[in-house]
């Protein structure tokens, strides 16, 4: 997965273009946090990483960012209508449990590159005799 795939799997699954909406910036942020050391154990900064992400950590994030962002609001009523902002803090709250209770062993890693040489088994002389005394 690329970069522009990942960013734009994370704007879509945690609706950065609804209310309360995630700019352009906190959406950076949430794919530099969805980066994972690849199977080789580069980090992002290394220049051979090969793209790993951890996405349900950034939509997490996310929507936590997003409940963060309506945790002022309040309800209204008036005459025969109600507006029940809490309802929007409480379901950005059940998203981003939904993403935590996901974390465990959940890393996107690209399939392991071939070698450009054969592994192969290196063989181990086994000797009779006792070298412990």
């Amino acid at each position: 997965m690329t970069e522009d795939e990942a960013r734009a799997r994370i704007r879509l699954l945690v609706k950065a273009d609804q209310y309360p909406k995630l700019s352009g910036d906190e959406v950076e942020m949430l794919v530099a946090s969805a980066r994972r050391a690849d199977h080789w154990g580069r980090a992002p900064s290394d220049p051979l990483w090969e793209p790993t992400w951890n996405l349900n950590y950034a939509l997490y994030r996310g929507w936590e960012q997003k409940q963060a962002g309506c945790a002022g609001h309040y309800d209204m009523q008036e005459a025969d209508q109600r507006l029940s902002r809490s309802q929007v803090f409480e379901m950005c709250g059940k998203m981003a449990l939904q993403y935590k209770n996901k974390l465990s062993g959940s890393v996107t890693a690209p399939a392991p590159a071939r070698a450009a040489f054969p592994l192969l088994p290196i063989p181990v002389a086994v000797s009779d005799t006792d070298n412990t005394a």
